[in-house]
């Protein structure tokens, strides 16, 4: 993973000053501390740093209330934070000046804004790190096994409340500073539909019979440096009492050389030739949405829900027509109108006979997008069973 951010908000700042810290072996504590202060200021160098001196606990360095301001934005907002205890566990800086650990913990960490808004989190954890150093106004590429973040809660701007259980990130099985080996979780985002401000998508929700939303993100991959795969095994954004999306499927061509071009400011347009699309399924499971959404629409025409589902199943064929594309628009049809009559799941597939770049997806769908169902071997299904 890289480590090239810009501390942009308070709480980025905290979670980078969580992830860039070490303890003194050979080192000492005076060099640790300066390193740590270097890169958690970044490029810039407009972040203000207290570490404070820290107290030695075994093979740990352990700083007390940690704090970190920054100037004004352009428009007036301040941000700081605070970190209660920092500690850190067998840090070292190596031979390239990174600072390495063995482990990081920082506990009861908050950030706050003059816009408002604010967070706190109860603590972050963060393993085998290594936190490599640039020149000037650059950040070089680092590393870690993990990291995890345990509740978390905040008002975001117009004084609306969340809260996070946890978010965690793993890595394993590095090809230099690229992991083979990915895994993300984001769980029990929680949003109070009650006290949120007027908005379209959460009046919607709330027309739907939702007070709240509880929300869980999963995702896993695998990287393979030889020809650049990237395998999804999945990602997954699921709601309680909503539904769950999920995404797999394999790119190819993300080899060093274009994942070097796509970290410039500037990508090459010619990157997108480079990077090829083979099979891919998303992939829908309905848990009560589309059945309050039906139910809605139903109750606002004065019909049953399976009157409507009948009807907009039957309309299904003149509205497809757009897609110029009548095998296509049959195979829509069928699953769409299952679905919609007793909707479990509906799911598309893509599986080219050879991988398609996505240079070429461009040009169809500007030229030609008719055709792309073809180009891609589309199929669409309804209400399958496991």
């Amino acid at each position: 993973m890289l480590l090239k951010r810009r501390v942009t908000t308070s709480v980025a700042a905290i979670a980078i000053l969580a992830l860039s810290s070490a303890t003194a072996f050979a080192a000492t504590e005076a060099e640790i501390s300066k390193a740590l202060t270097e890169l958690f200021v970044g490029p810039g160098g407009n972040t203000d740093v207290k570490l404070g001196t820290p107290t030695e606990d075994g093979g740990s360095l352990v700083y007390s209330n940690v704090e970190i301001s920054q100037p004004p934005t352009s428009d007036g907002v301040v941000r700081d934070g605070k970190i209660e205890t920092l500690t850190l566990t067998g840090a070292d800086i190596d031979e390239t000046g990174a600072l390495i650990a063995e482990s990081l913990v920082a506990e009861k960490v908050s950030g706050n804004s003059n816009d408002g808004s604010n967070l706190k989190v109860d603590q972050i954890e963060v393993t085998n790190l290594v936190a490599k150093r640039g020149t000037g106004d650059t950040l070089e590429k680092g590393r870690y096994d993990s990291i995890i973040a345990t509740t978390i809660t905040g008002i975001g701007q117009q004084n609306q409340a969340f809260s996070i259980d946890k978010i965690s990130l793993e890595n394993a099985d590095y090809v230099g500073d690229y992991p083979r080996t990915v895994g993300v979780g984001v769980e029990g985002v929680l949003v109070d539909l009650t006290t949120a401000p007027p908005d379209p998508g959460a009046d919607q929700l709330k027309a739907l019979g939702y007070t709240q939303i509880r929300v869980n993100l999963f995702g896993d991959g695998t990287y393979e440096e030889g020809q650049g795969t990237i395998s999804l095994e999945r990602i997954t954004i699921e709601g309680d009492e909503m539904g769950s999306l999920t995404l797999e499927g394999e790119l190819y061509g993300f080899t060093p050389d274009v994942l070097a071009m796509l970290q410039q400011q500037q990508p090459p347009p010619d990157v997108l030739g480079k990077i090829t699309l083979g099979t891919a399924t998303l992939t829908y499971e309905d848990s009560s949405l589309a059945n309050r959404i039906m139910e809605q629409y139903a109750k606002a025409q004065g019909v049953t829900r399976e009157a409507f589902a009948e009807q907009m199943a039957a309309a299904l064929p003149l509205f497809l027509t757009a897609l110029q594309n009548p095998a296509f628009q049959a195979k829509v049809a069928t699953a769409a109108g299952a679905f919609l009559k007793d909707p479990k799941n509906i799911s598309i597939t893509v599986a080219p006979e050879n991988p398609i770049s996505l240079m070429e997806l461009v040009g169809t769908i500007q030229a030609a997008p008719q055709t792309l169902p073809d180009a891609l071997k589309a199929e669409i299904q309804a209400n399958q069973s496991e």
